[in-house]
């Protein structure tokens, strides 16, 4: 059956999607692609089905801890590029990374459909620091 969620003045009706055959055969194909492969293989992948507005560097980022990241074979890098200024604080902060599991637990995403609890005062306080008005 179908589930009716109250949001505010609107009500969102959910229905439970019926998947064909085919799809399960695709989603069960996918699920295989969750086991361990050779750098090529992951940039194979990815360049089969991913979007290609993007050129990365041929090297497969498996993990990260401060300003040190390691490949899929285990090989170290220092990370220079740290995703072009947004993880210019490191990989896996301790602080960063208690904070996102904390409010994760309470609210992941909001689409920007919604509004939330948190934007206005953030927007607030960096035109403050920043100046604007």
């Amino acid at each position: 059956g179908c589930h009716s969620k109250n949001l505010g003045s609107r009500w969102l009706r959910l229905s439970p999607r019926r998947l064909s055959t085919q799809s399960l055969s695709k989603a069960r194909d996918a699920a295989k692609l969750v086991e361990r492969k050779t750098q090529e293989e992951y940039i194979a992948l990815e360049d089969g089905v991913g979007a290609h507005n993007y050129h990365p560097i041929p090297v497969v980022l498996e993990r990260g801890l401060g300003s040190v990241v390691w490949d899929v074979d285990g090989k170290e890098y220092l990370d220079f590029l740290s995703a072009y200024s947004a993880v210019n604080q490191g990989h896996c902060h301790p602080k960063i990374v208690g904070s996102l599991v904390s409010q994760a637990q309470k609210l992941t995403l909001t689409s920007r459909a919604f509004h939330n609890s948190h934007l206005g005062e953030f927007c607030a306080f960096m035109t403050a620091l920043f100046g604007f008005e």
